[in-house]
């Protein structure tokens, strides 16, 4: 009984210390929080195409927010907060849909986050996606957040009005400026001014908007931008150094380039 009693112990004892390792070892919801860098997929590390973005996802662990880069458009999307320790579900992650020269690298990275069911620690304290087997799929690395909108900074040319250039519009070209929290914009008629207001990591709003007032015969350029101010909710830098604007459903509603 007492070879019976002690080979009893020895294995509730291997199994406990198994369990406090596992368990050393699990991911908390707040090892997510911030910026990731995408290093890997199915194991194969990954660069981005030449003049594209180097590609990171995010997570605000607070609100259930998801932002990133797939090294051509922007990620955005949301996940479940209350979701058990361990498990996300990345299925859902919306996109803009700019086109780049290569594109094989952000449909690969798409792909994989659409299936993503869960996060573990790695050795090294990086973060490992998972699927719904538990198989890493996505490998993560902690970065340091850009600055909000920084890039807008400066003076931008309007060479797109809801996906038609305008390249071959009277007036040509029309110019944004930003400078702090305001903007100016010329028109093929008067000029805009007002606020705007960027939101981490993408978010970006207008506000105030004024303008000058000409009388004018046929101000296309200036009504079109007029309307498309308050319908911007985001922005993002594309292949090539251009600045995207886009509204609610993530429609390319003004292309601005140096």
């Amino acid at each position: 009984m007492n070879k019976i009693a002690t080979l009893f112990l020895s294995v509730a004892s291997i199994a406990t210390l198994a369990s406090c390792s596992s368990t050393k070892n699990n991911a908390v919801l707040a090892d997510l929080n911030g910026e990731w860098s995408i290093a890997a997929i199915d194991g194969k590390t990954i660069t981005a195409p030449e003049n594209q973005e180097s590609a990171f996802i995010a997570f605000n662990t607070s609100t259930g927010e998801v932002y990133g880069n797939a090294s051509c458009n922007s990620i955005m999307g949301s996940f479940d907060t209350k979701a058990a320790p361990g498990q996300i579900d990345l299925s859902r992650l919306g996109s803009t849909r700019m086109m780049c020269p290569d594109m094989s690298l952000e449909d690969a990275i798409l792909k994989a986050l659409s299936q993503v069911k869960g996060y573990a620690l790695t050795k090294s304290g990086d973060v490992a996606l998972t699927d719904a087997n538990g198989k890493e799929i996505v490998l993560l690395k902690h970065r340091e957040p850009t600055a909000d909108a920084d890039i807008l900074k400066g003076e931008w040319k309007v060479t797109e009005i809801n996906g038609e250039s305008t390249a071959d519009l009277p007036d040509a070209p029309f110019v944004f400026a930003f400078d702090g929290n305001s903007f100016s914009c010329s028109t093929d008629c008067n000029s805009l001014m007002g606020e705007f207001t960027a939101k981490a990591p993408n978010g970006l709003s207008f506000g105030n908007v004024a303008s000058t007032r000409m009388a004018c015969p046929d101000p296309k350029v200036e009504q079109a931008i007029t309307a498309i101010l308050p319908k911007v909710t985001s922005y993002g830098k594309l292949a090539g150094g251009g600045i995207g604007f886009y509204d609610a459903e993530n429609n390319l509603v003004l292309l601005l380039e140096q």
